[in-house]
């Protein structure tokens, strides 16, 4: 009877734990990943106004307004992993240049293989030799 009663506040808090959503390991960035962006950078180029927005959800989906179409798809691995298994965009035309920007846009976050989280953002990389950051946002 001793050993139960020893064993019993273990089992309540394995059972709380069980509930959770999510696990949180101490030092990490407890800041979900999901959430509403604002993309400063592309190819370290800075963006024009009126700029592209980027919304993560939970699921794994995403969807923004780049500087001339909305856009959608689906990121085809788990966070931190980025790989996009469906994508699709509009197809109107504007200015030449917002334009080509757009599309520098969507080439990189097509090719993009990782997220990283840092303060007050996201980054987006891969898809190159070097591996170098191509896409910077922010949390609106």
């Amino acid at each position: 009877m001793r050993a139960f009663a020893c064993l019993a506040p273990a089992a309540v808090a394995i059972l709380a734990l069980a509930g959770c959503n999510e696990v949180v390991i101490p030092g990490q960035d407890t800041t979900p990943i999901a959430g509403n962006y604002v993309v400063n950078r592309v190819n370290g180029n800075p963006v024009p106004a009126p700029g592209i927005t980027l919304t993560l959800q939970p699921n794994g989906s995403f969807s923004g307004r780049a500087l001339c179409n909305t856009y959608s798809g689906r990121n085809a691995t788990k966070y931190p992993g980025f790989r996009v298994g469906a994508f699709k965009n509009g197809s109107r035309t504007c200015d030449r240049n917002l334009q080509r920007v757009e599309l520098d846009y969507f080439r990189a976050l097509t090719q993009s293989t990782s997220l990283t989280q840092g303060a007050g953002g996201i980054s987006l990389s891969g898809g190159s030799v070097d591996g170098r950051v191509r896409i910077d946002a922010v949390r609106r």
